[in-house]
């Protein structure tokens, strides 16, 4: 069996980030997957210390 890694990267609210873990493990659920890990990044951009929302408005 081969074994793939998934990334993406979510801008989002508590709710919205509940919302999109609901939907990962329904869709993983479905294919014989596995969740291996979560990571979650502070408020600021890595480069420059530009907080997120800037980013989104920029």
């Amino acid at each position: 069996m081969r074994t793939r890694d998934l990334r993406f990267g979510l801008y989002a609210d508590g709710e919205g980030l509940a919302w999109v873990r609901e939907l990962v493990a329904a869709a993983v659920d479905g294919r014989r997957a596995q969740i291996t890990g979560e990571t979650h990044s502070t408020d600021t951009f890595s480069h420059g210390g530009m907080p997120t929302a800037d980013l989104v408005n920029s």
